[in-house]
């Protein structure tokens, strides 16, 4: 671009004539200054009636930054009579940007319209300054950004919101360039003639002169007008009472007669029961197998998802029945399925596997037979041992011998699990869990009361051994020992760089003969035999 297009504002014209309002995102705010240009850019709802009027000139239709603050003005025919305008105009416009001005005495801000962020229930992501919007299906999706000097929304959702409010959005903007030279200098005119161009959706005035009292330079340009972007039907908006037709994926379920994978829909009003519905079809309750590596995703965001024993939440946005206590592989009911989003079931699609074997146990006793049955993988026996004890130590002692995690370390309880797979890094996460549930998370203070002698100076592990000592429990040195060659293991390898110590610790838990499922499996095993061992002594 040379020089006299760049005053002459042909990639502003440009934007305006054709990209404006046609991008993912729209710049609905902006008021950026520097030595060359002053960029501003703001925003107004207009009542689709308005538009053509709002069309007729290139001037503001409201006065900044009050438009959109609350005012009152007089009656035309009744001086005395007081009349409050909602956003500071007697016109049908309102704000979808607000700036907050306190005259130099306090920092200004801009706000972007309440309404706007309920009607779609945006959360404020403060530290970023963004807004979001969460799914039916807990999936995150960035719908507004804020700076200091600009604000840009999802053109998708103020389509929308214009859908459902009857009204357009006007984009008002004006432009400003600066050069040193005069505008004959980069060949122009000495002074520009007025452009008015009026089309159906924008009208601008655009001019430039040689003189400019308001800064040193000798020539500026400047563009004044206004865009109109409309909205899309209301039928268009996928929101009540126009949401999109759900969809459905194909699952394996079994074999064909010539064994290869047969599929059918998850959807639940084609799913055969007891009772006659589809007799062609797959039962609703057929199961479905997939490789245990679905669950790392919620594992590895427990802010979101919590994985619990044969049950998968999100938040309180939805749920899903499972069988997780096999050691390779979940189930989950075809007609289950049917009840995901379609995102996530393309997700669980993705590590579908031909059937791997029945119901556990314990889950078919308590889908099918309505009967109360113990965790079986050791992962979850884990958990439901730890917890039993604690209560018991609790209801005996008035005290709990686990402090409970605060909660920015609570996943290390519930994300705690057998690698999914066979990897140094998961094992290592794992095995630091593991630390701070049982060991990080003695309850030293109330140990060191409970004993006669003076502990103070020794640390958690010894800790606990001259408690279980004091008190006369036998058969404890085995379960300090195994506690120690644990921390041992997570100080030389997980919290630390890997040297010597570390191999030595790996060789004691078997990690050169075997991989780090078996290990770890091995290890959970050994935690419950102590936590079972705590639990005898009470």
């Amino acid at each position: 671009m040379t020089k006299a297009e760049w005053f002459l504002q042909e990639d502003i014209k440009k934007i305006i004539r054709g990209s404006l309002g046609k991008e993912p995102w729209i710049t609905v705010y902006q008021n950026a200054k520097n030595d060359n240009e002053d960029m501003f850019f703001y925003s107004a709802l207009i009542p689709n009636g308005e538009t053509d009027e709002v069309l007729d000139k290139i001037e503001f239709d409201f006065s900044f930054p009050y438009f959109g603050i609350p005012s009152t003005e007089t009656d035309s025919e009744n001086i005395n009579q007081a009349l409050y305008l909602r956003f500071g105009v007697s016109s049908g416009l309102e704000p979808l940007v607000l700036v907050r001005d306190f005259h130099g005495v306090k920092p200004s801000y801009t706000e972007v319209s309440q309404e706007f962020i309920h009607f779609h229930n945006l959360y404020h992501d403060v530290p970023k300054n963004r807004y979001i919007k969460i799914s039916d299906d807990g999936r995150e999706e960035e719908v507004i950004t804020v700076s200091d000097s600009e604000i840009k929304v999802k053109l998708k959702y103020v389509k929308q919101y214009l859908a459902f409010k009857d009204m357009s959005l006007g984009i008002y903007f004006e432009t400003t360039r600066f050069i040193n030279e005069n505008a004959e200098d980069i060949g122009l005119l000495k002074e520009g003639d007025n452009i008015d161009r009026r089309e159906d959706l924008y009208h601008f005035g655009f001019w430039y002169r040689n003189e400019d009292f308001s800064s040193n330079k000798k020539a500026f340009s400047r563009m004044l007008g206004k865009k109109i972007i409309t909205g899309m039907r209301k039928e268009d908006t996928g929101i009540y009472p126009f949401e999109e037709e759900r969809l459905y994926q194909e699952f394996i379920f079994g074999q064909d007669a010539n064994g290869r994978d047969a599929y059918f829909t998850c959807n639940p009003d084609k799913l055969a029961n007891f009772f006659g519905k589809n007799p062609d079809a797959p039962l609703y309750v057929t199961p479905v197998s997939f490789s245990k590596e679905v669950l790392h995703k919620y594992y590895d965001d427990p802010e979101k998802f919590l994985v619990e024993d044969g049950y998968l939440r999100c938040g309180g946005l939805w749920g899903l029945h499972m069988d997780n206590h096999h050691d390779d592989y979940v189930i989950v009911l075809l007609g289950d399925l049917g009840y995901l989003s379609h995102a996530e079931q393309m997700y669980w699609k993705s590590f579908n596997i031909p059937p791997a074997g029945g119901f556990s146990e314990a889950i078919f006793k308590r889908f099918f037979l309505a009967e109360f049955a113990d965790p079986e993988t050791v992962d979850l026996v884990f958990k439901n041992t730890f917890v039993q004890m604690q209560e018991k130590w609790a209801t005996k002692f008035g005290w709990s011998l686990f402090k409970s995690l605060n909660e920015g370390d609570e996943y290390h309880f519930t994300g705690l699990r057998v690698p999914l797979k066979n990897t140094q890094i998961e094992f290592d996460s794992q095995i630091l869990s593991l630390t701070k549930v049982i060991i990080d998370s003695l309850n030293e203070q109330e140990i060191r009361k409970n004993v006669v002698e003076d502990i103070s100076s020794l640390k958690g592990i010894s800790k606990l051994e001259k408690y279980l000592e004091s008190n006369g429990y036998k058969d404890y040195v085995e379960h300090i020992k195994f506690l120690r060659s644990l921390q041992e293991l997570r100080s030389t390898g997980s919290a630390h760089r890997k040297s010597d110590n570390y191999l030595k610790a790996a060789h004691e838990f078997g990690l050169d003969k075997n991989n780090f499922i078996e290990v770890f499996t091995e290890i959970l095993k050994q935690v419950i035999v102590f936590l079972d061992y705590l639990d005898s002594i009470l």
